[in-house]
């Protein structure tokens, strides 16, 4: 059976209403959170803990006395710890020793070098959550009616108490300067905080009944406690100790992990059957990760982007992808008049837009709405060579910068040379060359511009097509066209127009002298080496179709590769 805390706690979650539930979960259509992967436990897991170098995640395993180590890297069971009486808790330290208490008055140390028990502390009371100071050199268990302080290294005395109250603690945490220790009472409904030193009480606050998971802000400002009686995450103010604003978090709150910026709080919905990602800033729900079947006790990798939550009666823990997107990769940019057109491969997972910035003045930017994977930096200096670095962005926040791409000169169209063939008056012929500019019609040139001319099976290579208009008047309702042949595959090309083959883009107007340019994303793929021409051309209201020099791009065979087509 379950520990006598936990049974209360499961029975109440079990009986929160699932009608408000859907209608949050159904606000979220495309979830940054996913589930990448469901990992088979031992019987009734009931907490996690992760590893300071976050190549393991710990699984306290209540009904078979055991604990689960799973590889992060795998997301599989690598060993299971045996001799582990009905853990309740766990928590790995900064030093990477386990404290894991258990039903039956005891704590089994464990060593995560070897992934074995490596002793046993006695405990004078039954026990649920657990906490080691920051340095590692004692761990605080929530016990019966106590919360108590024990030394981490053997024989793990006790060191402190707290005075004895009538409901058990539930939770503890520990805040990052190692100062206080906060625990939470189901029962009770409250908040407790004491000196870490001497465990002597030093605020109790009152939220109400239904307290679970606690967790501390890095800064150490904020302590954000789940409330599931009420479905509240409470932020409370560490020097005050007053209650803010509620979080509303439908579906019994259960576990609080909180990332390393302390931007960003994950939090178990036990009845929701979900995770939700809380901005703090803004106290909202920003995501919901929705299939996770009775999540209770959740941990949070260090590096703040993936979730190992408990589903205590799936005997699974399952593996949630948290946080903002990674960066983008490969930018390229292919330079215009004044502009700029960049292409970058897509981030993996959920993506709502990406930012392109020219590192020599950030200030001029583009910004493309995924899935499109390029982009138009335009008000660039002609002469002036720039790179380029790209950031995606989803619900939870932006990524990193990308790479930055290699340089690129925008440069202007050549401006033609006035002649005076008649020998009359310099003021004259100008203005007369002038007059006649103007009154030409518009004409076109086409250009395809590829990114590279070489390229090896497998990458990919940004082609666009360019119409100029060299006449004297705008061009009305331009288009432009660019074919690739069956050795590039088409990767995106926004705005396109796509017949087999042929690509073709709507420019709108082009005016006199200046330049329209669209932009395609090609896969080379080749089992031989050969050449890929690529064609294009473009036309307008009145002005006859033109055709783009064909442009030869090389493929070199990757070993192993064999042809794809389109």
């Amino acid at each position: 059976m379950l520990s006598a805390m936990a049974i209360p706690r499961l029975a109440l979650a079990l009986a929160t209403p699932l009608a408000a539930l859907t209608v949050l979960a159904a606000a979220t259509s495309a979830s940054a959170m996913t589930v990448s992967a469901t990992v088979a436990v031992g019987s009734t897991p009931v907490d996690v803990a992760v590893n300071p170098s976050g190549t393991r995640a710990y699984v306290a395993n209540y009904g078979s006395n055991s604990v689960s180590v799973i590889d992060t890297a795998s997301n599989a069971v690598s060993t299971t710890i045996s001799g582990v009486s009905s853990p309740t808790g766990i928590a790995i330290s900064s030093a990477g020793v386990g404290a894991v208490p258990g039903y039956f008055n005891q704590a089994a140390i464990l060593d995560t070098t070897t992934n074995t028990v490596s002793g046993t502390a006695s405990l004078p009371q039954q026990a649920d959550g657990v906490a080691f100071s920051p340095d590692g050199s004692a761990f605080y268990v929530a016990e019966t009616s106590r919360v108590r302080k024990y030394s981490a290294t053997a024989p793990y005395s006790i060191l402190a108490q707290s005075a004895p109250v009538l409901n058990a603690y539930s939770r503890v945490a520990v805040s990052p300067d190692g100062a206080r220790v906060w625990a939470t009472s189901y029962n009770s409904g409250t908040v407790t905080v004491f000196n870490a030193a001497n465990m002597a009480t030093i605020q109790t606050i009152t939220p109400g009944f239904g307290m679970l998971g606690i967790a501390i802000t890095p800064d150490g400002s904020k302590a954000y406690a789940a409330r599931c009686g009420a479905g509240q995450l409470l932020p409370i103010d560490t020097t005050t100790f007053a209650i803010g604003t509620a979080i509303s978090v439908p579906g019994c709150p259960y576990g609080v992990a909180i990332n390393p910026a302390g931007t960003l709080a994950a939090v178990a919905r036990y009845s929701g059957n979900a995770v939700a990602a809380i901005d703090l800033a803004t106290a909202t729900i920003v995501d919901t990760a929705t299939g996770v079947t009775g999540p209770s006790y959740l941990a949070m990798s260090p590096a703040g982007d993936m979730l190992y939550v408990v589903r205590q009666f799936g005997n699974a823990v399952a593996v949630v992808t948290f946080g903002p997107p990674a960066a983008p990769t490969g930018p390229m940019a292919a330079a215009g008049d004044g502009q700029a057109t960049v292409s970058w491969t897509a981030s993996p997972g959920e993506v709502t837009s990406y930012t392109v910035a020219a590192v020599q003045d950030p200030s001029k930017t583009c910004t493309a709405t995924a899935p499109a994977t390029s982009c138009t930096v335009t008000g660039l200096t002609n002469g002036t060579a720039y790179t380029f670095r790209v950031t995606a962005t989803n619900a939870m926040g932006t990524s990193a910068n990308s790479s930055a791409s290699a340089p690129v000169t925008p440069t202007a169209p050549p401006t033609p040379t006035p002649t005076n063939s008649t020998g009359g008056s310099t003021q004259a012929s100008t203005a007369t060359s002038s007059a006649s500019e103007a009154a030409r019609p518009a004409a076109l040139t086409a250009s395809v511009l590829p990114s590279r001319r070489r390229v090896v099976s497998g990458q990919r290579v940004t082609t666009a097509i360019r119409l100029r208009n060299t006449g004297g008047t705008t061009a009305t309702s331009a288009t432009g066209c660019i074919t690739v042949p069956w050795n590039l595959v088409i990767v995106s090309a926004p705005g396109a127009l796509r017949s087999n083959r042929t690509l073709c883009f709507a420019m709108g107007s082009v005016a006199a002298g200046a330049t329209a340019t669209r932009t395609v994303t090609l896969r080379a793929v080749a089992s031989v080496a050969t050449v890929a021409d690529i064609t294009g051309g473009g036309r307008a209201a009145g002005v006859s179709r033109v055709s783009a020099s064909p442009v030869a791009v090389s493929i070199t065979r990757r070993p192993g590769s064999r042809a794809v087509t389109g």
